[in-house]
This record gives C-alpha cells, sequence and structure tokens, in this order.
C-alpha cells in the first residue's frame, strides 16, 4: 500500500472507431487525496497494446487484492470497441500491476458481449468482473465472469437475472473489508428505462441477490459504490441521501451510522425525464437493509 491514487483515463479527441489512431489511454496519480495529480501522463501502450487506441477504463474504479499469493496487485478493467465488421461490439479487457502501477501487464481475458465494467475481490479470494449487456436481446441483465488466478484469467461470461439493467447502463460493485464478506452492486434497476437506482446486496458472492434498496425512483443513469468508515455521523439511519447542500432521509428507519457496514453511493439523476440534471450522495448504513 503506497497511500496513493490512480487514475486511468481514456483521453479522445474523435470517434475512437471511426478514426484509430487518434485515441489514447493514460495514468496519472495523486498522493495528497486528488487535490494535485503527476505530470506528464504515462501512456498505457507498453500493457495494453493495440487496445490502448480506444480502451475505456471502467468507468468506476479498480481495485487491489489481499488475499493470496497476489495480494497487493493492483486490477483495473475497460472495455474495447472492437473494429472488425461482424465482430462483437465490444469486449472487455482486464489489465494488472504487481508494483503498485509503475508498470501493468493484460490478462488473458478478452470477455465477448460485455460493455462498461466493474471489479470485486470476493471473499473466497476470486475475483469477478460484472459488466454491462452489450447485447441485451438475450437477457436485460448484467453479465459477469469470474477468475480464480488473481485476474490473470477469467471465466466465459454468463447472465445474472437478478441484476436487471435498462438496454445496457453502468452499474457498481463493491466489497472490501469495511463491508465484509458482503457484495453490493447499484445501476437503475429497471428493464424499461433509466430509473429506479437501487443497491443491492448478496452474500453468497453474487449468486442471489435477495436484498435491495431503492436510493432513488425516478430518473437515474451511472453511479459508484464506496465503502464508509463506521464512524458516527448527525442525523437519521437508514438511506440518506444528500444533493447540492440538501439532505433528504429516504428511509423512516432511526438510529445513527456507526453500523458495522456503512456503504456510500454517488449517482447521477434528474427530473423531467432526464437522468443526468444532479449528481447525488446516499449513505445507507445497517439499518436501511432492514426493511
Amino acid at each position: 500500500m503506497t497511500g496513493k491514487l490512480l487514475l486511468n483515463y481514456l483521453a479522445n479527441r474523435t470517434d475512437c472507431v471511426a478514426r484509430p489512431g487518434h485515441c489514447a489511454a493514460f495514468q496519472i496519480e495523486s498522493a495528497d487525496c486528488g487535490l494535485s495529480w503527476s505530470a506528464p501522463p504515462v501512456s498505457l501502450a507498453p500493457a495494453l497494446g493495440a487496445y490502448n487506441d480506444g480502451v475505456r477504463p471502467g468507468p468506476g474504479r479498480g481495485i487491489q487484492l489481499t488475499a493470496g499469493a497476489k495480494a497487493g496487485r493492483i486490477l483495473m478493467s475497460g472495455s474495447f470497441d472492437q473494429r472488425d465488421p461482424g465482430s462483437d461490439p465490444a469486449i472487455d479487457l482486464v489489465w494488472y500491476s504487481d508494483d503498485h502501477g509503475k508498470t501493468f501487464n493484460l490478462s488473458a481475458a478478452r470477455l465477448p458481449l460485455g460493455d462498461e465494467s466493474t471489479l470485486a475481490e470476493l471473499a473466497n479470494g476470486s475475483v469477478v468482473i460484472n459488466m454491462r449487456n452489450g447485447k441485451p436481446s438475450g437477457c436485460s441483465c448484467r453479465l459477469v465472469a469470474i477468475s480464480h488466478d488473481a485476474g490473470e484469467t477469467f471465466s466465459e461470461p454468463y447472465h445474472i437475472p437478478d441484476l436487471i439493467e435498462p438496454g445496457g447502463c453502468q452499474g457498481s460493485l463493491l466489497r472490501d473489508s469495511l463491508t465484509g464478506p458482503d457484495l453490493f452492486f447499484s445501476n437503475p434497476s429497471s428493464t424499461h428505462g433509466r430509473v429506479n437506482m437501487t443497491v443491492k446486496r448478496s452474500s453468497d458472492g453474487g449468486a442471489t441477490w435477495p436484498s435491495a434498496v431503492v436510493v432513488y425512483p425516478g430518473a437515474s443513469a451511472y453511479s459508484c459504490l464506496a465503502a464508509l468508515p463506521a464512524t458516527p455521523a448527525v442525523g437519521d439511519g437508514g438511506a440518506r441521501l444528500s444533493t447540492a447542500g440538501r439532505d433528504e432521509s429516504r428511509d423512516e428507519s432511526s438510529g445513527d451510522f456507526a453500523s458495522s457496514t456503512r456503504v456510500g453511493l454517488v449517482f447521477e439523476h434528474g427530473d423531467g425525464g432526464s437522468a443526468y440534471g444532479s449528481i447525488s450522495f446516499a449513505a445507507l448504513d445497517e439499518s436501511a437493509w432492514a426493511a
């Protein structure tokens, strides 16, 4: 652990598919919690090769493994639009670093049918990649694949019917030491449009998702989950939404936020049919799942 933040991103000046050679992926880092960032950016081309011209990291965040022989390994994921006629629209890639982000290696995975992706380390040490469905005609739900070798190879993708999505939309996956063994997932949980921002919870490594909290029932889109330390906060427990300086309780539960499991969610939402008018933060403590 170095205490640094790493940011992988795509710099594009045009349509990456229509004009090859005009896009590139880079990394920058911050040692002061994002107040300042390193310069110049470091190219990811040595690891990503031809995929560097158009790969879209995330969106969301990478992970650092905590268990097994590869503890400390950093993993990132992203999608790449295929340029060959007749190929799948996009594939998902995973790249990893064993030297704190100084260098990366591209995993063997070329995951078909997926799109924007998110990673998590499961309680048993496996790694799961959860992907936006690039071909939702088969199931308006998420795709996942599993790695048993610290992200170097992955299984073939398969559907998770419990994790519905509106014909394709980004989602966020979370598990770390602050959340314990449980896995959390957020997205607009609907098959009829980008509405109903929901956080779901799994206690069996993502096989089933029996618990859910609707954070925002209206128009909503992209999101990102983060584990929060178990420190008290002023106000009600349950799920609390903060938007543009306003705090609005989304749950009648009482208590404080001193639970051992607290999850934070940043997400897009809006009114009047637009899902992109505002960015809000919601905090969910253990009492949010009591209903």
